[in-house]
């Protein structure tokens, strides 16, 4: 069995870890100053820090479509895996979880998508080795 760990931007992973471990991450929406930037493709970290002293209004953020997530989990079907492990904000401080679950319905038949919510705002994915399996 193959398993493929999703996770979105909210989950502020290095770019390090990402590679390491071959994760997915599916962008969510900054939405400031009426505009909307995909964060990390249209709105780096570092741009957004150096721009945040000067907006007026603090930055919200939004849940991407769900076809953004069903292309990202499809990807990884087609590419192989026979599981997808997708790690979200809990819904108690974001709606990506329910906009994951949403779209992991759609490819139920496709594949075994688990979709996890992680009570804690500051949860970090620290995963370690064991045998040929990662473990958080």
């Amino acid at each position: 069995m193959t398993i493929k760990i999703i996770t979105d931007s909210t989950s502020d992973l290095s770019e390090q870890a990402i590679k390491e471990y071959g994760i997915a991450v599916i962008p969510c929406f900054i939405n400031l100053d009426g505009k909307s930037y995909l964060d990390g493709v249209e709105l780096s970290r570092a741009e957004f820090y150096n721009r945040l002293p000067g907006w007026s209004n603090p930055p919200t953020t939004s849940a991407p479509s769900p076809g953004m997530f069903i292309e990202t989990y499809q990807t990884a079907i087609d590419d192989g895996s026979t599981g997808i492990f997708s790690i979200h904000t809990s819904d108690q401080l974001s709606n990506m979880i329910n906009v994951a679950r949403i779209a992991a319905l759609s490819l139920q038949s496709r594949s075994s998508i688990f979709t996890k919510p992680h009570p804690n705002s500051s949860f970090r994915f620290r995963p370690t080795h064991h045998g040929n399996r990662i473990i958080s």
